[in-house]
């Protein structure tokens, strides 16, 4: 497999760099199939590689964290089983929610909590540009962020992802959905969901491996599927392109029986989005123009 490591960039090779302009797409999301039981051993020697893709977390850093009174006390993941069962519960990750790319990766001790994204979003987050955050629980998360004071220098804009955004109250739908949030374009934020289609086939053997040796598999398994992604970016990229070309020309023509053109239901959109919609105007008519696929 080594002649795939040729590709093993810090990073998504398709995003802004620090002293390049552009925004910060990232979606973050936990994973409790990769977990690992105590019964397994505790042995915790590290390789060299993985440094760049796994950060190391201390149990007790989350303990304090998850003692202490606010957002993250009721922040829980019910369907978490006893952690006295395992040594790691699973593993949260970050990608590139625009180029799908593995970002980086720390192992979880408990349920998912806020400390988990906090601790991995710092290193990536970029001064003076838009940073936008696809996580199931963006909504609660966001103003936890912005209390937090290693991020208060920081734009972060929230977003829930598609399929997640659904199951919301109408008022974070409104405010999180990704095609109401200005600047994600067509984004959905679900990058995560299909990275964890692939690496959950390893769960199987990876949680009765030594805690070394299953590191040393998932690192081994985030740089393959880095790679992939990474030689097949401009193919995507075209192919995607050409589905959202094709995908406007369909709404074109849908608002063309209807009488309505395109442009003037684009402006009405963006109006409603930025609460300037005129309150005589049916709702549900916005609601169909950005929705209906």
């Amino acid at each position: 497999m080594i002649q795939y490591f040729e590709y093993d960039y810090e990073g998504c090779i398709a995003c802004p760099k620090r002293n390049e302009t552009g925004d910060i797409h990232i979606a973050a999301d936990g994973n409790f199939r990769l977990f690992r039981r105590k019964l397994a051993g505790k042995y915790n020697l590290r390789r060299s590689n993985q440094s760049k893709y796994f950060e190391d977390i201390v149990p007790d850093e989350v303990r304090a964290e998850t003692n202490e009174k606010g957002c993250s006390t009721v922040f829980r993941c019910p369907t978490i089983k006893k952690n006295d069962t395992f040594d790691q519960t699973g593993i949260f990750g970050l990608f590139c929610a625009r180029h799908e790319i593995p970002l980086k990766f720390c192992d979880m001790f408990t349920g998912e909590r806020f400390f988990y994204p906090k601790k991995l979003l710092a290193q990536f987050m970029l001064y003076g540009r838009k940073n936008y955050l696809y996580y199931d629980m963006a909504c609660k998360i966001i103003p936890h962020l912005k209390k937090c004071s290693e991020f208060k220098d920081f734009d972060v804009i929230g977003a829930v992802p598609k399929l997640h955004a659904n199951v919301h109250q109408w008022s974070c739908f409104r405010n999180f959905h990704p095609l109401r949030v200005i600047g994600t374009g067509e984004t959905d934020g679900e990058t995560s969901e299909r990275a964890w289609s692939y690496l959950g086939r390893f769960s199987l053997i990876s949680r009765e491996m030594l805690a070394a040796n299953r590191k040393d598999l998932l690192v081994d398994a985030f740089r393959y599927y880095k790679m992939k992604k990474q030689r097949s970016i401009l193919k995507s990229l075209n192919s995607s392109l050409k589905r959202k070309l094709e995908e406007r020309k369909e709404r074109i023509n849908d608002f063309e029986r209807m009488d309505v053109p395109y442009d003037y239901a684009e402006s009405l959109f963006l109006s409603e989005i930025t609460n300037q919609l005129p309150a005589d105007l049916p709702g549900l008519f916005i609601f169909d123009f950005r929705f209906r696929n």
